[in-house]
């Protein structure tokens, strides 16, 4: 998939997200379920057999400890409903993050193959010679040394150093800031 599509797709599919996301209806941050209990009464049905169906809420308070509390019967589709958009929430937040994540990695990689065209043009560094730098190998002042090491060498066996312009310095300023 092209990069301009897949990036586009990408971008429908956050702005779906956000308008999921930043809808103003009810959540309710917790889970809500349907349990049966006892009610305790010794002359109840319920102590033989499953108990009376409740709704619970299941959350955490302020100070980060568990809660539970009795939901109404009046209140409980609202709650179910709330805890179902709750979920679907969550869902949509963690969709959000993975879309943000294939964008930064999309987007660094395009910063990438820019520096490596700029280093090749600019500075007339071959392959190999590009593959293997290092930062400490790029100068603040566009002094770009290829330097021989035990693993690698250049093609003829000595350091080699080149000059590249502001434009692909600032090309490889930001691709150091996003690494």
């Amino acid at each position: 998939m092209a990069v301009s599509s897949e990036m586009s797709r990408l971008q429908r599919e956050r702005s779906r997200l956000i308008r999921l996301l930043t809808s103003s209806q009810d959540l309710a941050v917790g889970t809500v379920a349907r349990v049966r209990r006892k009610c305790g009464n010794p002359r109840c049905g319920c102590l033989s057999g499953q108990g009376h169906p409740q709704t619970i809420f299941l959350f955490k308070d302020d100070q980060g400890r568990r809660r539970c509390k009795l939901v109404r019967r009046a209140d409980e589709v609202r709650m179910h409903k709330a805890g179902d958009r709750y979920r679907k929430w969550r869902k949509a937040l963690n969709r959000l993050r993975a879309i943000e994540k294939r964008q930064r990695q999309i987007l660094l990689a395009e910063i990438k193959k820019k520096a490596i065209f700029y280093l090749a043009r600019q500075g007339g560094l071959r392959n190999g010679e590009i593959r293997h730098l290092r930062w400490m190998d790029v100068d603040s002042t566009g002094k770009v040394t290829a330097s021989c090491r035990d693993d690698w060498s250049t093609k003829n066996g000595k350091n080699r150093t080149v000059y590249v312009d502001e434009q692909a310095l600032a090309v490889l300023r930001d691709l150091r800031l996003r690494v």
